[in-house]
């Protein structure tokens, strides 16, 4: 399990780093994004506070920039246990390399269906 506690200063970067990745996409193309703002770890703490590992796998519908996705693994859930539905093509890149054993799919929520 990948151990995301990291020192204040890189925490404090990775966030900035989502942050920017975040607007970034959203003046590319703002009708894709479904988020006002970027979610805070504390947001994505909260949510994530009664996933427990019996509940995988899970899937997780537009990870963007992973500040969920991270929060499930510190939760307990592997991240092979995870499937990631992101839309934008933008974030794919950051997902596949910060969560390599996850299921990543490029597609939107609405095509579920045509997962097998």
């Amino acid at each position: 399990m990948k151990d995301f506690t990291l020192g204040r200063d890189r925490r404090k970067w990775l966030e900035e780093q989502e942050a920017l990745q975040f607007w970034w996409n959203v003046i590319r193309n703002p009708r894709r994004m479904s988020a006002l703002a970027p979610s805070s770890g504390a947001l994505a703490q909260l949510i994530t506070s009664d996933i427990c590992l019996e509940q995988a796998p899970v899937i997780e519908l537009g990870p963007g920039t992973g500040v969920f996705t991270r929060k499930l693994i510190e939760r307990g859930i592997p991240e092979s246990k995870l499937i990631l539905i992101e839309a934008s093509g933008n974030f794919i890149p950051r997902l596949s390399r910060d969560f390599p054993q996850a299921a990543i799919h490029h597609m939107d929520a609405s095509k579920l269906h045509q997962l097998h």
